[in-house]
């Protein structure tokens, strides 16, 4: 054994001694054996400086020379031997994770270890320091040849140190991610195959020391939410378009619920935990359900269809449940209740709040299963026919319940020192969600409701958010995303109020121009309503053409909608759209 001193002055004497009496000796008693012969029999030491503007400082290796205990006193005479090659905090360190203690208030003056597994826990935390370094300079490479040293890993000390193995899964991980579009990047089959070799290799070998960590510490909730991130990681790889498809997205995607759900059993008020479950329910899974093309599957029937509808509706309310649990946590948490510690209220957590918000009212305004259908318009109706008053009331509500998330997620997303007093200002805030899109999301719902309740002021708000949607500027990363999207929808209100020009105006040049080149590169769902809108007006020959154009477009839905459209423009019902036009 040895003893580890710790010391408040700035430095001692070449030879000197050390006593604890009455006032310190008992706290140091039972960090030292019982057995006396056992205490004067240590013939060596390490003494550390305490203070924090010391704690650079180089420690000290000693020689003792004479041991003094009693029942009320320890005395020890020493020697410097030499400096040591290491620092001050790095020994306080390693005794703290000796004795398990979380402060080093706790720590005593003078203590006894077993030097072999002190200094296998001092090993350990110059290794972390070295990480922790690299991990600064984001050189996830060279941590990995640190970890290189330690194969095979399973036989060596790392294996069984979970702290040591969490902090080389984290770079691991950060070699594993493949979030690049891989045609673009490797035209060539053969590079592309070797790079998704290699972040195989990388992501098999994180899953491993994930697993480890478990087994290691299974009562560590952070332990069980890394691995579950790793398949998260690899199901948005897999979701991702051009992007890596070595993998299976259901397996990775059930792999990842189950270790969410085993995180928040452990932990139930772990934010992000949460947010990542949800949109794995909400989004990914219930679009990969609906969209997926099964090999060696034909079309699906009409049974499939509606079992695969099932299946999605019922994971986006499972979704919708972890949003709202979200919601209440960061919620509650704010308002100063002890649920959850005051860093979940920082801004990283803001973040997964206000998107939950976000999310909110995009899936409320889904389940709202709005069929807005434009052919109605050509007959003289609204674009929304619900007979039955039940389920038009339940429309309403979900679309109310949409609008009081988008406004509560624009009223938290704006920081802003000055204060407005209307919500078309608070919306130009743009922060964990764009502005754009906040706008965008609000005038839809607004939209909505003015088609299925006929008041006028749905009809304003939705006509404001939109305008401000085609003002705002997307940030410098999406500078060349287009506004078609928002633009078709002002064209569709257009439509509403009959004011069939001035839907034509806003789509016809811009159809012109992007199809000059290439035909049906305007989107689809523009083309179509503006065909309606030359329809409307009694411009057969222009939608006959975009009817043609767009009935091989390669959308199987818009080209039954066209194809449809084209057999209406042969047989028109006149009287009924001159009817549409004087209502």
């Amino acid at each position: 054994m040895i003893f580890i001193i710790s010391t408040s002055f700035d430095s001692i004497r070449e030879e000197g001694s050390f006593f604890w009496g009455e006032n310190y000796f008992p706290a140091i008693r039972d960090y030292i054996p019982l057995n006396t012969t056992d205490v004067i029999s240590i013939k060596d030491a390490i003494l550390f400086f305490n203070k924090t503007n010391n704690k650079e400082k180089a420690p000290l290796k000693l020689k003792i020379t004479q041991t003094h205990i009693t029942r009320v006193y320890l005395k020890i005479h020493y020697k410097v031997i030499e400096e040591i090659d290491n620092k001050s905090y790095r020994i306080r360190n390693a005794l703290k994770q000796y004795f398990n203690k979380k402060s080093v208030i706790e720590l005593p003056f003078c203590c006894a270890v077993d030097e072999e597994r002190f200094n296998s826990i001092l090993k350990s935390g110059e290794l972390f320091f070295d990480i922790n370094s690299l991990q600064e300079k984001n050189d996830w490479s060279a941590i990995y040849k640190l970890l290189e040293k330690y194969q095979p890993i399973e036989q060596s000390v790392l294996w069984n140190n979970a702290e040591a193995l969490n902090k080389f899964s984290f770079a691991t991980a950060k070699l594993s991610e493949c979030t690049e579009n891989l045609k673009k990047k490797f035209p060539d089959k053969e590079k592309r195959k070797e790079f998704l070799k290699q972040k195989k290799f990388f992501r098999e070998l994180t899953i491993k020391l994930r697993e480890r960590c478990i087994q290691l510490s299974n009562d560590n909730p952070a332990f069980y939410s890394n691995l579950a991130y790793t398949y998260y990681q690899s199901v948005n790889e897999l979701n991702t378009p051009n992007g890596r498809r070595d993998g299976n997205l259901v397996r990775d995607a059930e792999k990842a619920l189950e270790y969410f759900d085993k995180t928040l059993i452990l932990d139930s008020s772990r934010i992000t935990d949460i947010y990542r479950k949800a949109i794995l329910l909400s989004e990914i899974l219930p679009s990969y359900n609906l969209y997926r093309s099964d090999i060696n599957q034909t079309t699906p029937d009409n049974n499939q269809l509606k079992e695969k509808y099932s299946n999605s509706i019922e994971m986006i309310n499972r979704g919708i449940e972890e949003f709202i649990k979200l919601v209440k946590i960061y919620e509650h948490s704010f308002n100063g209740s002890d649920s959850v510690s005051k860093a979940d209220t920082t801004e990283h957590y803001k973040k997964y709040y206000i998107k939950a918000l976000y999310h909110l009212a995009q899936k409320r305004l889904k389940l709202a299963k709005i069929d807005f259908n434009l052919f109605n318009i050509l007959y003289g109706y609204k674009p929304i026919i619900i007979n039955d008053p039940n389920e038009l009331d339940h429309k309403i509500s979900l679309l109310n319940i949409a609008n009081s998330y988008i406004d509560k997620c624009i009223q938290s997303d704006y920081t802003k020192k000055k204060e407005e007093k209307f919500l078309i200002d608070l919306v130009e805030c743009d922060n964990f969600v764009l502005a754009v899109y906040k706008a965008y999301t609000k005038a839809v719902i607004e939209t909505y409701l003015f088609t299925l309740t006929e008041k006028v002021k749905h009809l304003n708000t939705a006509k404001e958010f939109y305008h401000k949607a085609l003002e705002l500027n997307f940030p410098q990363h999406q500078k060349n995303q287009n506004k078609i999207f928002i633009l078709e929808k002002v064209a569709t209100l257009n439509l509403l109020e009959g004011k069939y020009d001035a839907a034509i105006k806003i789509l016809e040049q811009l159809y012109i121009k992007i199809n000059s080149n290439k035909p049906c590169r305007f989107p689809e769902y523009a083309a179509f309503t503006l065909a309606i809108s030359f329809t409307l007006i009694g411009d057969k020959r222009k939608a006959e053409q975009i009817a043609e154009e767009y009935s091989k477009c390669g959308n199987k839905i818009f080209e039954h909608k066209f194809s449809k459209l084209k057999d209406f423009l042969k047989n028109p019902v006149s009287k009924k759209i001159e009817s549409s036009k004087n209502n």
